[in-house]
């Protein structure tokens, strides 16, 4: 598998050409993925820092300040373990860097819809 990042001009124009390469030398079958970057060690910091703030304020935890806010901001999801029916906590590890921004924000509104 190949990666190729769009940080500037000049790697936009490197990346154009590398991946029409990479395509016109494919094998049929073969996928092409474009997705948005990952988040960064920065935003999950940030998001740790804000939970941690909130948890000296509040006595949780900051682990169960996490969880709360990803319950209200992601959900749950049914999936079947072991032949039962389970419903669990979305994860925040596939979020892309744009969506986890938005958990970020959520956090103040989430602070101020309970009162914190």
């Amino acid at each position: 598998m190949r990666t190729w990042e769009i940080t500037n001009g000049s790697s936009r124009e490197y990346t154009v050409h590398a991946v029409s390469d990479a395509i016109r030398k494919a094998a049929d079958g073969q996928v092409v993925i474009i997705k948005d970057q990952t988040k960064s060690d920065r935003q999950r910091n940030q998001f740790h820092a804000l939970c941690a703030d909130i948890s000296r304020i509040t006595g949780y935890t900051p682990a169960e300040i996490k969880n709360l806010i990803k319950q209200d901001f992601l959900g749950f999801a049914d999936v079947k373990i072991a032949g039962k029916m389970r419903r669990v906590l979305k994860s925040s590890e596939d979020l892309d860097r744009g969506d986890y921004s938005k958990l970020i924000e959520y956090v103040d509104l989430w602070r101020s819809n309970n009162g914190i």
